[in-house]
């Protein structure tokens, strides 16, 4: 038998639920490579998380589910993500090897057999992918000199990502009412830079998708996109600076504004932090205003990163990490970000770095003094 052991987190009390239940599924699994693991297991709708001890590289879980709902498995120990969806009555079995999580394979229900045979359909692109991750990781960490360089790799990468693509399109087009489309589209054909395209997508779906949580996210991202659009007028926001004072888009009236996204842990923020102390001392007696807003949730990380790396402009942190409002609001996925904010609050560039940061602010400069 295999033993269980459910932890749940943030929340106060413990669930179990019997299989005769309405609305009971249960989840069952066989890995490779996953024993005597913990795995985290969170419904995304409820915000609810279980821990779950993985033994002989299987472990169960069974909850309540009254419509289709969304869960994220998380494996720790491989730094391993696995989106599972679940419904009333069903009983998933997942199973495949831990260390390529694009290849894990999902039954019991329509949407995740029909993930799993676009999976299996595309099985030597998404192995080839995650060994040249696991190459890429290699070549970082050790500075190994090997057969590839990583911009070999990167590109690698990068023509497996449009194969992918193409081959995403091709569902999603002729499985317009199939819930594994707007998976798929979520995945493989989301272009924050490109609304006009994920609209295009999303008016191709239809019922039973059109009513998902996904399909209603993807909407919700459409709005936010336009939002931060170059040409848009900057979303205002409020928040509290490491000095105790309120920040605002409002201080910065009649100025320009350079707005930028970080955290201590990220590497290449660390990176570009030192290009930006660059930009500070070039800038800042020409009127050029600076703001970065740090994602750590621990704030002394952030006030040693920003002492060590020489921060000298002003600074916030938001301590909420990735449920920071800041995300939601600069539509951010990934940091570092940034934004160019004119005198009247428009966002005239966005995510510009290093010498073509310089250049752009060189021109604006050059035209004040004129």
């Amino acid at each position: 038998m295999v033993k269980k052991l459910l932890y749940i987190l943030l929340v106060s009390s413990v669930a179990l639920f019997s299989c005769e239940q309405k609305g009971a599924y249960l989840i069952t699994s066989k890995f490779q490579h996953l024993s005597d693991s913990l795995v985290f297991i969170t419904n995304i709708g409820e915000r609810k998380t279980d821990t779950v001890i993985c033994e002989n590289n299987q472990f169960v879980i069974n909850g309540i589910a009254d419509s289709l709902t969304y869960l994220s498995m998380f494996a720790p120990d491989f730094g391993v993500w696995l989106d599972i969806w679940v419904n009333s009555k069903d009983h998933l079995i997942i199973s495949g090897d831990i260390k390529y999580p694009d290849l894990i394979e999902i039954s019991g229900s329509a949407v995740n057999e029909k993930l799993s045979e676009f999976k299996r359909a595309n099985a030597s692109l998404l192995r080839e992918k995650r060994d040249l991750y696991y190459m890429q990781q290699e070549v970082l960490e050790e500075n190994l000199d090997g057969n590839f360089s990583e911009s070999d790799i990167v590109a690698k990468i990068s023509n497996i990502n449009h194969q992918l693509r193409e081959k995403a399109d091709v569902f999603v087009r002729n499985n317009p009412g199939e819930l594994a489309s707007i998976v798929l589209l979520r995945d493989y054909l989301v272009d924050v830079e490109d609304v006009e395209k994920l609209d295009e997508y999303l008016s191709l779906l239809q019922p039973p998708v059109t009513e998902s949580e996904i399909y209603r996210q993807l909407s919700d991202l459409a709005q936010r996109i336009i939002r931060t659009f170059v040409g848009s007028f900057a979303p205002e926001f409020e928040i509290i600076d490491v000095k105790g004072d309120t920040a605002q888009l409002s201080d910065y009236k009649d100025e320009y504004l350079l707005l930028t996204f970080a955290a201590s842990w990220c590497d290449v923020c660390r990176k570009d932090n030192k290009e930006l102390v660059k930009v500070y001392e070039t800038y800042r007696k020409k009127g050029l205003k600076m703001l970065t807003i740090s994602f750590d949730e621990n704030r002394k990380d952030w006030q040693d990163a920003a002492k060590e790396d020489n921060i000298a402009w002003r600074q916030a942190i938001d301590t909420h990490g990735w449920g920071a409002q800041m995300l939601e609001l600069y539509n951010i996925s990934t940091i570092p970000s940034n934004f160019l904010i004119d005198k009247s609050g428009v966002i005239i560039y966005k995510n510009l770095y290093e010498d073509e940061l310089m250049k752009k602010l060189e021109d604006i400069f050059m035209l004040q003094t004129k």
